[in-house]
């Protein structure tokens, strides 16, 4: 993010800001599409309860949209008030994308900060994936899913033992 922003500002080398895009994972829908989506998902989902993950998902994407929305409108302001201030429209966003730098350099502080509680335990590690099959024992009426042991209904019952 740092260094994405740092070419951003420094370069008009179309070869260098695209690798900068890439590497710094500057999306351009301002949407979060980056290498640590799915590692933040996982993380989230190894932590909340079955039941309340639905729940928890939409509040996550619902802060990460206002937070776009947010991100969007601070950086259209902050051009626009530096514009009014007497720089031009390229030196605007040169100065947006050093704030974009600067705002990497808080997020390497912030997160160096975060106590050990916030990774993974070996417990974690060694839980069962939920996307296994339960086991059930042989008894009519009942079948192995992905949740557990149900009773399974008559058809399936009849397609089982055919």
């Amino acid at each position: 993010m740092i260094a994405a922003g740092l070419v951003f500002a420094a370069t008009r080398n179309f070869w260098l800001l695209l690798l900068a895009g890439i590497i710094g994972v500057v999306s351009p829908s301002g949407n979060e599409v980056g290498p640590f989506l799915s590692i933040e998902q996982a993380a989230l989902s190894d932590i909340v309860r079955d039941r309340e993950r639905t729940e928890v998902f939409a509040w996550y994407t619902l802060a990460g949209s206002l937070a776009m929305a947010l991100g969007a409108l601070a950086g259209g302001g902050a051009t626009r008030v530096l514009q009014r201030l007497g720089l031009a429209p390229v030196g605007s966003y040169r100065g947006v994308v050093l704030l974009y730098a600067a705002l990497g350099g808080t997020l390497i502080v912030l997160f160096s900060q975060l106590s050990s509680a916030a990774e993974a335990t070996a417990d974690l590690a060694k839980k069962p994936s939920h996307a296994t099959l339960a086991h059930c024992p042989a008894s009519p009426g009942r079948e192995a899913s992905w949740r557990g042991c149900r009773r399974s209904s008559p058809s399936t019952r009849s397609a089982a033992g055919s």
